[in-house]
């Protein structure tokens, strides 16, 4: 045995040579992928730092989407708005001319019902605006559409409401929240008595019947079946369906009948516009603001201008209950489109009107969309701000990196060379 070197001086230039070959390997790494390691377990005492920044950089990246997908439905509920007001300025301007002649000719009086109705189209086509099959004015039921008017044609609308025997609803409570279905197992029977007046055999039957709203009966067996005002009632087992119907200083007459007698069968049953609910949605802006969408088609914007488009629709011309038979109406929708349209307000020609109007909800979605687009704006400012602070912890710093690189290739080598040096001693050569 004439080798100097023995096996322990071996074994620890080895382990010396495979821990500069590992620092090569982790080097070559990361100037190809260009992070300082491939796990957190590399970053030592930086990674919990790094995580922070990651968990906060995520939560940035879902509200900024949140809000974008919610500036859509904002800024579409926007130009829903300015839509229906245009039509609804309209509207009032062909009022305002027929109200300027004295008399209105039989032209303008059915231009103006024309343009009521197909305005009435209109809306429900607008409140029925949906977003990736979510409906804007519907409240927390955002899956149900909010609006069914049951319209079909101009004379279609004025055979259900022909003005005289059935009016279209005067008043907020009469024209929506009306849904009712009363089979005669709630009621316990009807009798109709002086051709208008309606009695339930069960005591509280009629308490959710309002004046001046419309209801349908059907399953009669005297022949009463069709619709019918609601003139008066009681609040609990008795109404009337003809006279003169209240509504606020209004006096409005209504001439119906039906035949008396005992109507065991027949039910009542009344049915508003409105399928949507009154939940509000709440939208997330951040950890800190949140935005209240509350704007549904029930709203007395809405709901105002719906029931003034109706009052001037009913009843064909040359009828009892026809517009030229009424001209106070064409006042009355005016001072309705203007408590719709304007913040200034219009009249209250059927009693007190909830507060509400277009300009307003204009303004406050005008709110939200600045809200939500200082948002996003804000979000993506700090998604670049943590991105490149997570970039300063997992980057590597490209020079320094190669330049390392090189320094251990060359202690690599120099080391191979010191191990081919060593192995080749010998004591024969000294001998």
């Amino acid at each position: 045995m004439t080798r100097i070197a023995d096996i322990a001086a071996s074994n620890a230039i080895l382990n010396t040579v495979f821990r500069t070959q590992r620092r090569l390997h982790d080097l070559e790494q990361q100037v190809a992928s260009g992070k300082v390691s491939q796990d957190y377990k590399g970053l030592a005492r930086t990674s919990l730092r790094l995580v922070r920044l990651e968990g906060a950089m995520q939560e940035a990246e879902r509200f900024k989407d949140n809000n974008q997908a919610m500036q859509l439905r904002v800024d579409m509920t926007q130009t829903t708005l300015e839509g229906m007001r245009t039509t609804l300025r309209d509207v009032r301007q062909v009022l305002l001319d027929i109200d300027s002649l004295e008399p209105p000719s039989r032209a303008s009086i059915e231009d103006a019902q024309r343009w009521a109705f197909n305005a009435l189209k209109d809306l429900e086509t607008h409140l029925n605006t949906d977003i990736d099959g979510r409906y804007v004015f519907g409240g927390g039921s955002v899956t149900t559409q909010p609006v069914a008017f049951g319209l079909t044609t101009l004379e279609a609308f004025q055979d259900r409401y022909d003005g005289a025997s059935v009016i279209y609803p005067p008043t907020r409570e009469a024209h929506v929240q009306t849904d009712v279905d009363l089979p005669p197992a709630e009621t316990g029977g009807l009798t109709m008595s002086g051709e208008d007046t309606i009695t339930a055999a069960t005591p509280g039957a009629f308490a959710r019947l309002k004046a001046g709203q419309t209801i349908t009966l059907s399953g009669s067996g005297l022949g009463n079946d069709g619709a019918y005002t609601v003139v008066s009632t009681n609040g609990s087992d008795r109404i009337t369906i003809a006279g003169a119907l209240a509504a606020g200083p209004a006096t409005i007459p209504v001439t119906n009948s039906v035949v008396n007698g005992a109507d065991a069968a027949v039910t009542i049953s009344s049915a508003d516009y409105y399928r949507g609910d009154t939940i509000p949605l709440t939208h997330r802006v951040d950890d800190d603001r949140f935005l209240n969408l509350d704007l549904t088609a029930i709203d007395p914007a809405f709901e105002k201008a719906i029931r003034a488009l109706g009052i001037i629709a009913q009843g064909g011309y040359g009828t009892p209950g026809g517009l030229d038979q009424n001209t106070a109406r064409v006042d009355d929708a005016i001072d309705l489109l203007n408590g719709a349209l304007d913040r200034t307000g219009g009249g209250a020609p059927y009693g007190a009107e909830l507060s509400g109007n277009l300009e307003t909800a204009a303004m406050d979605i005008g709110f939200q969309q600045r809200l939500l687009h200082d948002a996003v704006k804000e979000q993506g400012e700090l998604i670049s701000f943590l991105t490149a602070n997570v970039a300063d912890i997992e980057n590597v710093e490209t020079v320094e990196a190669v330049t390392k690189l090189l320094d251990q290739g060359r202690a690599l080598e120099a080391a191979y060379q010191a191990i081919a040096k060593v192995n080749s001693l010998s004591l024969s050569n000294y001998l």
